[in-house]
């Protein structure tokens, strides 16, 4: 996701493959690109007889998606608040009142009371079957290959005669 995210356009399986440090099998690379694509973290787009991918979640909403999870994982959000308010140094806590004013301007989720705006690439991350941003993607099955695709599990039946066969 780290080349995906820093390439700022469209990368071929080749392009990620030659910029990873130790080299990797391009085998290995397209097969977590594909993962990440049935997943909904990436999109892609035919370029001959290859895909393009790109990310189809910022690296700015993914993170804020983490922040949103822990977040929800606390039973008491002004301690949580607070405790991280603590943390982190003078800069950052100037940047956090500059969004803090600008979500109040635009009118921002803060009504909700659940962090539930926050969590969506994250929920995302563990299994939920939503997509990136919360939202399912119709036909992906969750961690199972979409009909059709050459990742599709085959399933062998044992016969008393014939030894296995296919079903």
């Amino acid at each position: 996701m780290d080349r995906a995210w820093s390439s700022g356009r469209p990368l071929l399986v080749r392009d990620i493959q030659q910029t990873l440090q130790p080299a990797r099998a391009y085998n290995t690379v397209l097969t977590v690109v594909e993962i990440l694509y049935r997943k909904g973290w990436l999109s892609r787009e035919k370029d001959g007889r290859a895909y393009r991918y790109r990310a189809t979640v910022s690296r700015a909403d993914y993170t804020a998606g983490l922040m949103g999870e822990a977040l929800a994982a606390s039973t008491d959000h002004a301690a949580t608040f607070r405790s991280f308010a603590e943390r982190i140094g003078p800069h950052e806590a100037d940047l956090l009142r500059e969004a803090l004013e600008h979500a109040r301007r635009a009118g921002g989720r803060g009504d909700r009371g659940d962090a539930a705006g926050l969590r969506g690439a994250a929920a995302h991350r563990r299994g939920s079957g939503a997509g990136p941003g919360g939202v399912a993607r119709p036909g992906t099955g969750g961690s199972r290959s979409p009909p059709g695709s050459p990742w599709r599990a085959r399933r062998w039946r044992r016969s008393s005669s014939a030894g296995w066969r296919r079903c």
